[in-house]
């Protein structure tokens, strides 16, 4: 810690707790249905564990470890994506290329001889809880019904992670046009928004029954303003 560093007062610190209080979500809307799917396996997965936490010593390490793997998704892992890694599971080119077409396909130039502690305890910690399930479920009819449910558990989950994936490289993608953007060119981009429902101040249940609600779709110009000698403010939208 540094020496000269002098923290704020107590009179600040409550100041500033009083006025960023903690919330909790309680209802979310028009969620991404890869996050969305993905965070039910998450819980289920826990209440599967917490459900023979009595037969296992090891059900608090896994319960843990599964917190701890859902975070990263939630936050580091995006950061530590990139176009070209040493990391399997880091490298966009690797991730992306599929191994039976050569067309869909691209060899990189590395070795991905290094590894992430963090996708490491996803994958193991997914492993140790089929083994879990199979040693604490001894009804073979019950077994079969718990490991069906744990592999559909098991495939959100990585459907999330191959999802975010695919995110940040198009958003590499844009990112590489925008800068290869010529004076007289521009970009376009067009994308579903939401979908918006229409709700009035005193609304009939038979108007209200079979809403199908408006989607809204944006599109959005940028174009290279060679005016602008600020580079922050290089494109307009």
């Amino acid at each position: 810690m540094c020496s000269d560093f002098e923290p704020l007062g107590k009179s600040s610190l409550f100041t500033i707790l009083e006025t960023c209080k903690a919330s909790t979500r309680k209802s979310l809307q028009g969620i991404n249905y890869f996050a969305a799917a993905a965070g039910e396996a998450f819980d289920g997965l826990r209440k599967m564990i917490e459900d023979k936490v009595a037969l296992h010593d090891d059900s608090a390490r896994l319960i843990e470890n599964l917190k701890r793997a859902r975070f990263y998704l939630k936050s580091d892992y995006k950061v530590h994506i990139a176009r070209s890694s040493n990391i399997a599971d880091h490298c966009c080119i690797h991730a992306l290329s599929d191994p039976k077409g050569r067309n869909f396909s691209q060899e990189c130039d590395h070795e991905h001889d290094e590894s992430c502690i963090e996708c490491s305890n996803l994958t193991s910690t997914l492993n140790e809880i089929e083994r879990f399930i199979e040693k604490t479920e001894t009804d073979k009819e019950l077994l079969d019904r718990a490991l069906i449910k744990f592999r559909l558990y098991r495939e959100s989950i990585e459907a999330w992670k191959a999802h975010l994936l695919r995110s940040i490289n198009q958003d590499l993608c844009r990112e590489n046009l925008l800068d290869k953007l010529s004076n007289d060119e521009i970009y376009v981009n067009l994308d579903w928004a939401m979908k918006f429902l229409p709700v009035k101040s005193r609304e009939p249940q038979s108007e209200f029954f079979g809403k199908r609600g408006i989607s809204w779709h944006i599109t959005v110009v940028m174009k290279n303003d060679a005016s602008t000698g600020n580079e922050e403010d290089k494109f307009d939208e």
